[in-house]
């Protein structure tokens, strides 16, 4: 047999294998895939036996927003969930649990959030700001309120006190954005290039179709992206709830309200821009800060969680009545240490107002 014969065989049986080898992986990975959506598919309709509406529901622009409230007192504290957290009456549950037998203590669930309806448009600041104003209103909870933000909630809570400044009593900033954030997040905000909803979806394709169309959300940890799913001061079924109505929504999440709230809109840019000219409401401020590098390497970049530390200490400083506590702990904080941030919480009430 010639030498170019050997090779040629070698050369083709290397083929086969190879191939042989690819269409496997190939089999493989769609059975996988195939598998997850399926079980996917499934549990969401298992799961959908959890979900009991929690609350009152308000009309809004047509459409239901769910308002949870607990306790009674003199004043009222009002939870505001970050971004992407669904679950909002579990969510604060560790947190109002340890102050509703002294303030009347109210949760928001925004569209797109918790029991409430979904919504369609624009998710920009101001919307978000004036329906949950009007959410209140209609269910006869009164101003003044005591704003308790968590994350990207900051922002609408600062702007609700610049602008209504007679309905804040005070705010207490969970690890709350501030404004000084856009700095190292996307550059000069007046001149931050806008996008609309169609290019967010097309931009981020692959990972919609793969995390939300195939149930890819249910490889991660959910205790360790929402700590107060594992909280102790839930029973078990208020976390098999928690689970359910946050994979309700991460189901279909670039089609919600949820996910629109993120884009960066010419509306939204504009809001951010009002916001950040602005200057900080001078209203009782306690903030809350902790101490979670992984979160804020990713959002702020490199020494991200000394930026995090740097721009609360330049935005308490602005302030006439500002208290900074850090704490050594993940961003969720209300739910990892429910304890200390409630004392917290009393503590400045009941001498700092």
């Amino acid at each position: 047999m010639k030498h170019s014969e050997v090779i040629q065989m070698k050369t083709g049986k290397l083929l086969k294998t190879t191939g042989v080898l690819l269409l496997t992986v190939l089999l493989l990975c769609t059975a996988f895939v195939a598998a997850l959506y399926g079980c996917n598919r499934h549990m969401l309709k298992a799961e959908a036996a959890h979900m009991k509406q929690r609350g009152e529901f308000v009309t809004v622009d047509g459409r239901r927003m769910n308002i949870y409230s607990e306790g009674s007192g003199d004043k009222t504290l009002v939870f505001m969930a970050g971004a992407n957290t669904p679950a909002a009456v579990w969510d604060f549950k560790p947190l109002y649990s340890r102050l509703s037998d002294t303030y009347k203590t109210v949760v928001i669930e925004k569209f797109g959030y918790g029991y409430s309806d979904d919504a369609d448009g624009e998710r920009n600041l101001s919307t978000l700001l004036e329906q949950d104003r009007t959410a209140l209103q209609n269910a006869g909870i009164q101003a003044p309120y005591i704003l308790c933000p968590h994350s990207a909630s900051g922002l609408e809570a600062i702007r609700w006190a610049q602008l209504y400044p007679e309905e804040v009593e005070a705010i207490v900033g969970l690890d709350m954005a501030v404004p000084e954030q856009f700095d190292y997040m996307v550059g000069d905000i007046h001149n931050a290039e806008p996008q609309t909803y169609e290019q967010a979806v097309s931009d981020e394709a692959f990972l919609n179709f793969w995390q939300y169309d195939m149930g890819g959300y249910r490889l991660y940890n959910f205790g360790n992206v929402f700590p107060a799913s594992e909280s102790p001061d839930l029973t078990d079924e208020e976390r098999a709830e928690y689970k359910a109505v946050t994979y309700h929504w991460y189901s279909k999440f670039y089609q919600t309200a949820m996910y629109r709230e993120g884009i960066l809109t010419e509306q939204q840019r504009n809001d951010m821009i009002a916001l950040y000219d602005a200057p900080a409401p001078d209203v009782p401020t306690l903030l809350l800060l902790s101490a979670d590098a992984d979160t804020f390497g990713m959002m702020l970049g490199e020494n991200g969680l000394q930026k995090w530390q740097q721009i609360h200490e330049n935005y308490a400083a602005a302030l006439s009545n500002a208290k900074l506590v850090q704490l050594s702990c993940g961003h969720y904080v209300h739910a990892v240490e429910p304890e200390t941030v409630s004392r917290e919480i009393r503590t400045f009430l009941e001498n700092d107002l």
